[in-house]
């Protein structure tokens, strides 16, 4: 099985962030792939921080994944929601199963 794990923060759609410019690497993921590495998982890590969502298209277009892991929080809900839409409804993904985690919020 082939993951591909990613986010939806594009540095381009946060003009304050690129004022200060101190964006930083997507330690979860990096930690997620790093244990399916150690255990002969297939699996690429997309950091769309620099990219657009055209671009990560591209990229999970040509890998066509068994399944997509997002991290997903309160910032990026609106682009994930969209990523998972153009995912599941376009077969040049290939329906990749769709994982999603990120930070847990208690009301």
């Amino acid at each position: 099985m082939s993951i591909i794990l990613t986010h939806t923060y594009y540095l381009f759609e946060d003009p304050k962030e690129q004022l200060i410019m101190r964006p930083y690497a997507p330690l979860g993921l990096l930690y997620i792939s790093s244990y399916l590495n150690e255990n002969d998982v297939e699996n690429h890590v997309y950091d769309s921080t620099f990219y657009s969502k055209e671009e990560q298209l591209s990229y999970i277009a040509k890998k066509r994944p068994k399944a997509v892991a997002i991290y997903t929080n309160i910032m990026t809900k609106v682009n994930v929601i969209k990523l998972v839409k153009i995912l599941i409804d376009e077969a040049k993904y290939g329906f990749p199963k769709i994982i999603l985690g990120g930070p847990r919020h208690y009301l």
